[in-house]
């Protein structure tokens, strides 16, 4: 199983993987508007998630990558911005973007 890609925003623009750095900067600023949630960022494919992590953050996240997925739609990236919180939920929700198998951008 091939295991997604953790691309911190910090430091890397002078990354070898500079065009990989850019589409997860782009990422990360389509997401930038949402305040606090989950949301889909159509324009990048990005599914974005900002807050502290409980149990409604990841039903929140579990039903919006359910409904991308069943309207057809790509997740390229997965952008996370949180301070932490519970560790279950933090679990469910990594499972699932494993489950996809897309790149992970942290900010913050």
């Amino acid at each position: 199983m091939k295991l997604p890609q953790v691309l911190l925003l910090f430091g890397c623009s002078g990354a070898a993987i500079a065009g990989q750095c850019e589409q997860a900067l782009l990422a990360y600023e389509s997401c930038s508007a949402l305040e606090y949630g989950v949301a889909f960022e159509r324009s990048t494919d990005s599914m974005c998630l900002k807050g502290d992590i409980d149990d409604s953050m990841a039903d929140q996240f579990a039903a919006t990558v359910q409904t991308v997925q069943r309207m057809g739609g790509r997740i390229q990236y997965f952008v996370v911005e949180s301070p932490g919180g519970a560790i279950t939920p933090a679990m469910d929700i990594a499972e699932q973007i494993e489950r996809n198998g897309q790149p992970v951008v942290v900010g913050g």
